[in-house]
């Protein structure tokens, strides 16, 4: 079985994991003005502040619970029959899933629009699957780090490109028919056209194994005994935090800059997008840090330094120190996400990669489900307060981590 070892070869893994990514930071600009916008929203003028709030975090929400459960059973299933015929049947499900995001805001039906964005995170918890037909080829750590790497780098470029894509799509200024569901309706056509290249240029890394044993309860199951793994479930422990920490950022950082500056759609995009240029670049340091320092090292810093930047992110009153305090904050976000994924990835063997990194990625939505129902609450007392939350996860799990290494004898 050929395994990915160039980037060339890992490109078709790359568009999944861009287009999961894309799929999520898509909405970010998109969903706080339709719901807290009241010349605009998508709501009846007569629901209230605190209930928009909640609608606007339970939203946010359904994208990753949809994950939460689609990461580990595409995961496993992907161990069992391999990486590529599991990977199309993925793709073909977002399709119509997008398509019914867009239908649904075009014709203000609400409870359609919280089903197709869980059935939409359902199917591409195919993230789990491209995170593991990397680990495949990535036998040795530095390789392994690097190519994670591209992983964060894709995704960051999927942060980049989904803010922005998003906000013109939805500008009618620009052309007179955008409106909010036109960003969906194209991101529908841009799935299709991967599915087909991803079917004539994807090369499968994993020999099926049909005499595994599979079901749903059984996944759950394995979910919780990895748990027994107490060098895993301390590095587990601590991804969730960091990925709370991340979530609260990424999901109301939107929030955050339209209530304390103004800002419309275009610049929510603007700095949404900005932030994600460091994390696109700091990859390119990822093999020289690897040769230097050990994974949980990397990740342990990373923690930390994410709970600084947020707090120098928000001190500042001028909107214009953004352009400062988002470049580290971006820089240790992009190392904080490779890391954790790949310090897993280093403890477990070939066979369980699908399904340990299916189970990382369902704690990371989990965090992000949690960072969209809670921050919608929070927002509506104090702006910054998901963001002041989020730099406290970050601390706590880099001093949670330090209690651990010398225990468990991680290194």
């Amino acid at each position: 079985m050929k395994k990915p070892k160039s980037i060339s070869s890992l490109f078709p893994l790359l568009v999944v994991l861009f287009l999961g990514y894309l799929g999520f930071s898509l909405a970010l600009p998109l969903f706080p003005p339709m719901f807290l916008d009241e010349t605009r929203s998508i709501l009846p003028t007569s629901i209230t502040p605190k209930l928009r709030y909640f609608a606007l975090g339970a939203l946010l929400a359904m994208y990753p619970l949809g994950q939460f459960f689609g990461c580990p059973i595409l995961g496993k299933f992907s161990d069992k029959y391999g990486r590529k015929p599991v990977l199309l049947i993925s793709l073909v499900i977002v399709i119509p899933a997008y398509i019914a995001t867009g239908l649904s805001i075009y014709y203000t039906n609400i409870f359609f629009l919280y089903l197709s964005r869980l059935i939409c995170g359902l199917a591409e918890g195919n993230i789990a699957i491209a995170q593991a037909s990397i680990a495949d080829g990535s036998a040795q750590r530095e390789v392994k780090t690097k190519h994670f790497g591209f992983v964060v780098a894709v995704s960051s470029l999927g942060f980049v490109i989904g803010p922005l894509l998003g906000g013109k799509l939805a500008d009618p200024t620009l052309v007179s028919w955008f409106n909010y569901a036109t960003p969906f309706f194209f991101a529908g056509i841009l799935v299709c056209i991967a599915l087909i290249y991803v079917n004539f240029s994807f090369k499968e890394t994993r020999a099926r194994y049909l005499q595994m044993e599979i079901s749903v309860a059984k996944i759950f199951m394995g979910f919780f005994l990895q748990l027994k793994s107490q060098a895993l479930r301390a590095l587990y422990g601590f991804n969730f935090m960091v990925y709370l920490a991340m979530f609260f950022l990424f999901g109301f950082f939107s929030v955050y800059l339209m209530k304390t500056f103004g800002f419309g759609v275009s610049g929510l995009a603007k700095f949404s997008s900005y932030l994600s240029i460091p994390i696109a670049i700091a990859p390119l340091f990822f093999g020289k840090i690897s040769k230097r320092f050990s994974t949980i090292k990397v990740a342990l810093v990373s923690s930390f330094m994410i709970g600084f930047c947020i707090i120098f992110m928000i001190l500042p009153s001028n909107p214009s120190a953004l352009y400062l305090t988002l470049l580290p904050l971006g820089f240790f976000l992009a190392s904080g996400l490779a890391y954790t994924a790949a310090m897993i990835s280093e403890r477990v063997n070939e066979d369980v990669q699908g399904h340990a990194l299916g189970t990382n990625q369902s704690i990371q939505v989990l965090a992000e489900a949690i960072t969209g129902v809670t921050g919608g609450m929070l927002a509506r007392y104090y702006d910054s307060l998901p963001l002041i939350i989020g730099a406290i996860f970050a601390f706590i799990a880099g001093f949670y981590l330090i209690s651990r290494i010398k225990k468990m004898q991680l290194h």
